[in-house]
């Protein structure tokens, strides 16, 4: 038994060269009925001469896949991603503003092998999660001072353990403050907005 291996993938499907690159040259749903030729990938040539030369000496071919929807799903998605991605963009791709390297390309891509990845993205993201709002409450005579975190600082998903620091550093800072009590309280609100990143 002889085992080998590829590095990615070795071949694309594409359509042929006159409807590869122009746009205008067809409309979007004729994308469907149009031939399409396997490419050899740039660099990968080599081994694609490995496997037609191994098979030449094997009786039997075992595939080792990922066995993954994702996946799975490439094989059957230029047809349709090219399609959908080319209607999308020609006639709602001018109706956004998108941040891009180049100014005139707002490229809308439909791809049928994201659907389950996104479909984990959208569970998650309902999932109710833990997390915590720093702050503390000053009484100076009559007036009482709060002092919070700025919502677009706080730490998501962070655990109690993570929290209970964040009080004790703000106490020790002066050398004057003093807890009285430390209020837990449970709600239940939308998830905050990511933190900026800072560089």
């Amino acid at each position: 038994m002889i085992f080998t291996a590829v590095d990615g993938h070795i071949m694309n499907l594409d359509f042929k060269m006159t409807f590869r690159d122009d746009w205008s040259r067809c409309k979007p749903i004729e994308l469907f009925e149009k031939d399409i030729e396997k490419i050899e990938v740039n660099g990968k040539l080599n081994i694609i001469n490995n496997l037609k030369q191994e098979a030449e000496q094997c009786q039997c071919l075992i595939c080792w896949l990922d066995y993954d929807r994702e996946g799975e799903s490439i094989a059957g998605d230029l047809r349709a991603g090219a399609s959908f991605t080319k209607f999308q963009t020609l006639e709602v791709g001018n109706k956004f503003i998108f941040p891009s390297v180049d100014k005139d390309v707002h490229v809308l891509i439909y791809c049928l092998c994201l659907f389950p990845a996104l479909g984990f993205v959208v569970e998650r993201s309902k999932e109710t999660r833990e997390s915590w709002m720093v702050g503390c409450k000053y009484n100076v005579g009559n007036h009482m001072i709060s002092f919070e975190v700025p919502p677009t600082m706080l730490k998501f998903d962070a655990t109690y353990e993570d929290a209970f620091p964040v009080y004790t550093s703000c106490l020790t800072v002066s050398g004057t403050a003093r807890a009285v009590t430390l209020e837990r309280t449970e709600t239940n609100e939308r998830a905050p907005d990511p933190a900026p990143e800072h560089n």
